[in-house]
């Protein structure tokens, strides 16, 4: 059991020095935009009426694009299911598709298109 322990223990000093520097820009990207959307907060509960929504989409955009490379690590990382990872992912996708730009922009995603049936 201890050398077990130790196998395990040894693997992980090996790996992190790679995760970090694999992962630290995509933690650094989503910390930014979280401090954007943040001081966008409390601007909007200081009582501001208005605010220029392409900085928040703009910033929603990055906070999501910085975080899926985060969140395949971490899924890997735990083995998730793929069937567990799809399930969010539609989830996350059908919440963008109840916009009128972010169902345009699935539609236009080379990726999300499916083959037409025959």
């Amino acid at each position: 059991r201890t050398d077990y322990i130790h196998e395990i223990m040894n693997r992980q000093e090996q790996e992190s020095p790679g995760a970090e520097r694999e992962l630290l820009p995509h933690v650094a990207k989503l910390s930014r935009e979280t401090e954007t959307l943040s001081e966008v907060g409390r601007t909007l509960d200081r009582g501001a009426d208005r605010f220029p929504v392409v900085v928040v989409g703009q910033s929603w955009r990055r906070v999501v694009s910085s975080s899926l490379p985060l969140l395949l690590r971490l899924w890997q990382t735990a083995g998730a299911p793929q069937e567990e990872q799809r399930d969010f992912l539609n989830k996350m996708l059908a919440v963008v598709s109840k916009t009128a730009d972010g169902r345009e922009q699935l539609h236009r995603s080379p990726v999300l298109k499916r083959p037409t049936p025959v």
